[in-house]
């Protein structure tokens, strides 16, 4: 489920680094979706909910980039969207969008929020997305995925290397995608449509898409920048960042497994984000099939 929310500052406000936070507040404090208010703040890694960064008219996201360090600050008036996408339950649907339209005070300003539309996907079942002719992602806000991903699922290897600082990945590498897509899948999924093998775990089996993925994976085309971004503060007032990337790859995976199961994991990632830090807006990403330039 999309859900797509105007929200117009009714004076000149400051906003936090990454202005998601904002709706983040509403779903948090229960002024809005209070249904999402459990998954909003949680700590998990693949939670299925996706707060978009505010973003203007020409679709720009906002959100602060630690060199510039400009404040973000909006004009009473502007109007501006928000995507909050989740997997849920049928039945919890009525609860989530059934909140009235009105102004709303948050540590970052007075917001009038309204509903613009709903979107309602559908189940895991009917969701996939045609990956056989190539495909490109675009990634709109930076993206953090952690290397660590690759390292073998085996329990002495993994405990060698897990306090090991390496930072997040500054280029989009196929299995890194596929593995998080995957991952993100199976913790949303049910057992009967989880993407494994038999007698494989669930770690054992990403891993074995993101080297083989990897491998027999064409890289047509690329366009990357890397960007540094503030997520906040800490508890002694020290700036917090991260560096991810943003731009686009044009990818054609030659893999028939890992394709199957992009094709219905990336489907589930176009609406909920790939990487860490999607519940405040990092890892958006489109994705587009069948991509001239592979044609």
């Amino acid at each position: 489920m999309d859900i797509f929310l105007s929200i117009t500052p009714t004076r000149d406000s400051i906003l936090p680094p990454l202005s998601s936070r904002v709706v983040k507040y509403l779903i948090n404090s229960g002024s809005l979706f209070q249904d999402l208010g459990g998954l909003s703040s949680s700590r998990d890694h693949y939670k299925p909910l996706f707060i978009s960064c505010l973003y203007d008219e020409r679709g720009r996201r906002l959100y602060s980039i630690y060199h510039r360090r400009e404040v973000l600050s909006v004009r009473a008036g502007s109007r501006l969207t928000s995507r909050v996408s989740s997997y849920i339950p049928k039945d919890h649907l009525e609860n989530i969008i059934s909140f009235s339209d009105g102004i709303y005070s948050t540590p970052y300003g007075e917001f009038r929020v309204s509903l613009d539309r709903v979107e309602v996907i559908g189940d895991l079942r009917s969701l996939s997305i045609d990956l056989s002719k190539g495909f490109r992602i675009v990634f709109i806000t930076p993206t953090l995925i952690s290397p660590k991903i690759m390292i073998p699922p085996l329990r002495k290897i993994m405990d060698r290397y897990k306090s090991a600082r390496v930072g997040y990945a500054t280029f989009p590498i196929p299995g890194l995608i596929y593995s998080y897509a995957l991952r993100l899948w199976n913790k949303v999924a049910p057992e009967d449509l989880m993407l494994t093998r038999p007698n494989d775990r669930d770690d054992i089996y990403s891993y074995r898409i993101a080297v083989m993925g990897t491998a027999l994976t064409e890289i047509i085309d690329h366009r990357i920048n890397v960007k540094t971004v503030i997520i906040g503060r800490d508890d002694k007032g020290r700036l917090r960042k991260s560096r991810g990337f943003v731009g686009y790859i044009i990818l054609n995976t030659h893999h028939k497994s890992s394709r199957k199961a992009m094709e219905k994991a990336l489907a589930l990632a176009k609406h909920l984000g790939i990487g860490r830090g999607r519940g405040i807006g990092l890892g958006e990403v489109d994705i587009t099939p069948k991509h001239p330039v592979l044609q």
